[in-house]
């Protein structure tokens, strides 16, 4: 196909045959359902036959997903057998036919063309997930894992260097109190979409651990907002609610600034309005 306007597409079947690729073939790319683009990369390889990046497994401390994963494979396994922030928030995602085809790499990256964070992003972001890449090399293979963090800054200055996103880990915890939201457009993607997350857990009526997500064309999460909240009594009064609610409005507008983004107070009203839905459920005698 070289030398023609049609694109090369090249195939493999195991981690080891793609790192291979990767290796040999300067400006190859790894697709998955192809649900986020009508062109294909001039040279591509679908990550679908790559039967360890389909795989899913449930430990006792943690859950790990190949990226190939489509989002109805990790619709079927159950609510039960995940993570709820994250079984909750694959629902929303478009239709049967589209989570047939998408898949949880696809849903992550795809906010590396325009940075715009998907659906997703956010309750893995508050899951504390952590993404594992492998290159190859003429001695041996190297992994590194980044934290969902570091991610877009490992992508844009990392990822030229051929690295393949192999294996998402999640901790496997247990919530007392598990919310997700979606926010814009329910069953398509646009430029108001963006997601909420927010996990909760309490010991002795007290509030032991909190995290709280929201991603679209901002990414928020703070853990220093997070310890102001951990170890209040429960349940909230009125006081400890509006207080937090103003302090995470005042957060949100300086993560906007920092990220350069002008004031979307669409957004923030969506944030701050979700933030104070949740924690009225902790409220709640």
């Amino acid at each position: 196909m070289a030398g023609t306007s049609e694109p090369e597409v090249f195939g493999a079947r195991t981690i080891q045959e793609l790192v291979a690729l990767m290796e040999k073939k300067d400006g190859l790319r790894i697709i998955g359902g192809g649900t986020a683009t009508d062109e294909l990369p001039k040279r591509c390889v679908p990550s679908r036959n790559v039967k360890e990046l389909k795989s899913f497994e449930k430990w006792d401390r943690h859950f790990t997903f190949g990226p190939a994963m489509t989002l109805a494979e990790i619709e079927d396994i159950g609510r039960k057998n995940l993570p709820a922030l994250l079984s909750d928030a694959v629902k929303t995602i478009g239709n049967r036919a589209l989570r047939n085809a998408a898949t949880l790499g696809g849903n992550i990256f795809s906010m590396m063309d325009d940075g715009h964070a998907r659906t997703l992003f956010a309750p893995l972001l508050a899951l504390d997930a952590r993404f594992e890449f492998i290159r190859g090399s003429d001695i041996r293979n190297e992994t590194r894992t980044v934290p969902i963090l570091k991610l877009k800054e490992f992508a844009a200055e990392e990822m030229k260097w051929k690295w393949i996103l192999s294996k998402i880990k999640i901790p496997n915890e247990d919530w007392e109190l598990a919310i997700f939201r979606k926010l814009g457009p329910q069953r398509e993607f646009g430029e108001s979409s963006a997601s909420f997350a927010f996990l909760a857990d309490i010991q002795d009526r007290t509030l032991s651990t909190v995290r709280i997500a929201f991603a679209g064309k901002i990414i928020l999460r703070s853990a220093e907002f997070e310890n102001s909240l951990t170890g209040l009594p429960l349940p909230l009064d009125g006081n400890a609610v509006r207080s937090a609610v103003e302090r995470g409005g005042k957060m949100f507008d300086e993560e906007s600034r920092a990220s350069g983004i002008e004031n979307d107070e669409i957004a923030r009203t969506q944030f701050t309005n979700l933030l104070r839905y949740s924690l009225e459920q902790l409220a709640q005698p």
